[in-house]
């Protein structure tokens, strides 16, 4: 479940179901991402950095186009040049274009078939993890995860009983609702919220706080 916060920030919580987060990501290869399920500062994306680079670059040639400028009779002969030019930087723009886009499209063939396979073992393994759960033989485990698109705040946090579970991620919800704080196992609000559940923090990690240390349930 999703929620934005009074300051702004966005907030997930969930019953985490599949026991490790993916580590093969055919799907990210467009972007040239590779998502860390961790907690990383907030840096800009390789597409971001490639689109700074280019706005610079078009800024320093501007600059030196406004101090070469062609003027007069100049342009008679050193148009045609220009244009040649141009033709000739717009076909190389286009031809690495393809090769890239090849490039990925080959490495996405090549790291299919391992995805399906962890896609296999993620699917069997947290069957066996959820059935565990839902008799009660094991306990529940809730993420609390901070930011959109990169994690600024991860908590891991175990429960007994699987509905159990299913209370904590709307009370944790509704308290994200109208909190103007970041989530941290240490507020009293959110330790209440936590010993209500008789949860066990076993993982938090943010940029906003410094890590604390395992939590054990009541």
């Amino acid at each position: 479940m999703r929620v934005k916060d009074s300051h702004g920030e966005f907030w997930q919580a969930y019953r985490r179901m599949t026991p490790w987060h993916r580590l093969v990501q055919p799907a990210n290869l467009a972007q040239l991402e590779y998502s860390r399920y961790r907690v990383a500062p907030k840096r800009p994306s390789v597409i971001e950095q490639s689109k700074r680079r280019r706005a610079e670059r078009q800024e320093r040639q501007e600059a030196k186009r406004e101090q070469r400028k062609i003027t007069g009779w100049h342009w008679l002969y050193m148009g045609p040049a220009l244009v040649v030019g141009v033709l000739v930087i717009g076909l190389a723009a286009q031809a690495l274009e393809a090769v890239v886009y090849f490039l990925v499209f080959l490495a996405w063939l090549v790291l299919m078939p391992f995805y399906l396979v962890e896609l296999v073992a993620r699917t069997v393994v947290g069957a066996g993890l959820w059935l565990a759960r839902l008799t009660g033989l094991a306990r529940s485990r809730v993420d609390v995860v901070g930011g959109l698109g990169q994690v600024q705040s991860l908590t891991k946090v175990l429960v007994p009983g699987f509905g159990n579970a299913g209370h904590l991620v709307r009370a944790v919800v509704d308290q994200r609702r109208t909190s103007a704080v970041p989530f941290d196992p240490r507020d009293p609000a959110v330790g209440r919220l936590l010993g209500a559940a008789r949860a066990e923090v076993t993982e938090h990690a943010s940029v906003w706080s410094a890590p604390a240390p395992v939590m054990p349930g009541r």
